[in-house]
């Protein structure tokens, strides 16, 4: 061989030109030294260059190129936070089933380091239109794989694995909120009278009388509800993660709080009692007492689903105007911030909100003797009888 530039050497018997240069070492820690032959020099010193760029910027950023795929790396930062022990149940269902969308589209088979900002808009095309099923995924999921995909590069990006993150400026796409998710306290009667009789009877009454949550009325216990002093306390959240229906601690600080029971959901609860009594006279050693306010008769309870599903069927059998089950949450703040003028400060303590800008400063009150006055204004408001 006849050296003809730096990095540059002529292969007699290929006759060719060959560019060989060291770019740091692999992951097996031997030395990476890529080797490709040209016909001509000009050809060869343009891939040599080409080289010495990466080179240069892999010094600069001390980046190894990894063998990783992204389908691979996504599972380990997943461990990784799972070790950590910074998800939630539910967080952590709700991310498994973003990476398998990953590991199931060819995206998940490209190298970490390889990842373009191509790929990826090419990856919400395909999951914003899916051709096999025939439907795509809410700009809502797209967003929340979007974010999640965004703190995965960067933390690979911590790790120096990667020169840049691919979606550094990706936008999230505009969701448009929904319109008018709450009824006025006429709704609200109307709603309360459809119900009568349902198996979501208990439930829509608790929601629209003290705001909570659903995760919190499927959570709620005997034990927690005091019918002599009339306090509700909320410690449990009853949800769904995955195909998995766990009990856990309400979301936040804020969320664990003290509920005043007005006239009218006092004697709710005490007939929802009495019957539950009487059932356990009915079923005998068969009835399943979990010791929940909300249960099927013979004890056991309902699905996480089963609310909002019912919620959805009553509302369209009587005509009445969609909203989500979650929107009688909104309703409760509506009722008292429009209707009724109630302070701010207590309906955000009621609802078990960490502060007035989340819920767009509509809501109440750790202090039971603070929010008693909401509680019994919105029974008031509603005219329901106290017998």
């Amino acid at each position: 061989m006849t050296k003809k530039e730096k990095n540059i050497t002529w292969d007699k018997k290929r006759n060719r030109y060959c560019v060989e240069l060291r770019m740091g070492k692999r992951e097996d820690g031997r030395p990476n030294r890529p080797k490709k032959y040209f016909k001509t020099l000009k050809e060869a010193k343009q891939y040599r260059n080409q080289l010495w760029k990466e080179r240069d910027s892999l010094k600069k950023n001390r980046v190894l190129p990894s063998k990783q795929t992204l389908d691979e790396y996504c599972q380990q930062y997943l461990e990784y936070l799972f070790y950590r022990d910074e998800l939630s149940p539910t967080t952590l269902a709700g991310y498994k089933n973003i990476l398998k969308h990953i590991t199931n589209h060819k995206i998940g088979s490209i190298k970490l380091f390889d990842i373009s900002y191509r790929d990826m808009m090419n990856y919400e095309k395909d999951i914003a239109h899916n051709t096999e099923t025939g439907r795509g995924l809410s700009k809502t999921t797209i967003n929340k794989h979007f974010c999640l995909l965004q703190s995965i590069f960067k933390q690979a990006m911590r790790e120096k694995l990667i020169l840049e993150n691919p979606l550094c400026d990706w936008k999230k796409y505009k969701e448009k909120p929904l319109e008018n998710n709450s009824y006025n306290s006429e709704e609200c009667r109307i709603l309360i009278n459809a119900v009568k009789g349902t198996t979501i009877e208990l439930p829509v009454i608790i929601a629209i009388l003290t705001g909570m949550r659903r995760g919190e009325i499927l959570g709620l216990k005997w034990e927690d509800v005091d019918l002599d002093n009339r306090i509700i306390t909320i410690r449990n959240n009853r949800v769904r993660a995955g195909k998995e229906t766990l009990v856990k601690c309400p979301k936040s600080e804020s969320s664990r709080r003290k509920m005043y029971i007005s006239d009218y959901l006092y004697n709710i609860l005490i007939k929802e009692k009495d019957r539950q009594q009487e059932n356990k006279e009915i079923f005998k050693s068969s009835y399943d007492d979990n010791g929940y306010v909300f249960c099927k008769e013979d004890g056991s309870l309902y699905s996480v689903d089963h609310i909002t599903k019912m919620f959805s069927k009553i509302l369209e059998r009587h005509n009445l105007r969609p909203i989500t089950f979650h929107g009688l949450r909104h309703s409760f703040a509506t009722i008292l911030s429009l209707e009724g003028n109630v302070d701010v400060v207590k309906i955000q303590r009621a609802l078990g909100q960490s502060s007035i800008a989340i819920t767009e400063k509509r809501y109440i009150d750790k202090d039971t003797t603070g929010n008693k006055v909401a509680m019994e204004y919105i029974t008031d408001k509603l005219d329901l009888e106290r017998d």
